[in-house]
């Protein structure tokens, strides 16, 4: 029964998700928002560079705490989460037709998609295996990174919303 929750719950996550996905017309960005997104790419892109010299940093010392595989996921992760901050606060993150609310939906569907697969992995014993960590530890910093995108992405929405105040 259990091996069926796995199976199963990546198929309804995805059947949720792309009715979601679909409903958008496109995404379509101004000029300024191309550049923005380019800056934003940049950063992600610098982040991943200064990331990938740390764990170079840490094998090399010859610290095993996370299984082969961990630490290139979550330099991929962070460098996503980077370049999604950068965008939402330079309002270049949405195209021109998109609804926030579906990228809110979405993020709140990954999210608990992760925390309930890290918390079966934990249960099961699957995060820490001989003190070092697997790749269950993955959706929990995918579940962390999504959630800092979403908060970062409500602040800014509420931000846009409030009238400005004249001096």
């Amino acid at each position: 029964m259990e091996y069926l929750l796995y199976v199963l719950a990546p198929v309804l996550l995805f059947a949720a998700i792309l009715p979601i996905a679909r409903r958008g017309k496109g995404n379509e960005y101004d000029e300024r928002q191309l550049v923005e997104r380019g800056r934003a790419f940049q950063s992600a892109y610098l982040m991943l560079g200064i990331y990938t010299i740390f764990c170079g940093v840490i094998e090399s010392d010859g610290v095993q705490c996370f299984a082969p595989g961990v630490l290139p996921m979550i330099g991929l992760l962070l460098s996503v989460t980077v370049f999604a901050v950068t965008a939402i606060r330079h309002d270049a993150f949405s195209g021109l037709h998109t609804k926030p609310k579906d990228a809110i939906w979405l993020w709140l569907l990954i999210i608990v998609g992760q925390l309930v697969c890290f918390v079966l992995g934990w249960r099961d014993g699957d995060v820490v295996r001989d003190g070092v960590l697997t790749l269950s530890v993955i959706s929990l910093v995918n579940a962390v990174c999504c959630l800092v995108m979403l908060v970062v992405y409500l602040a800014h929405s509420r931000k846009a919303a409030l009238p400005e105040e004249e001096p």
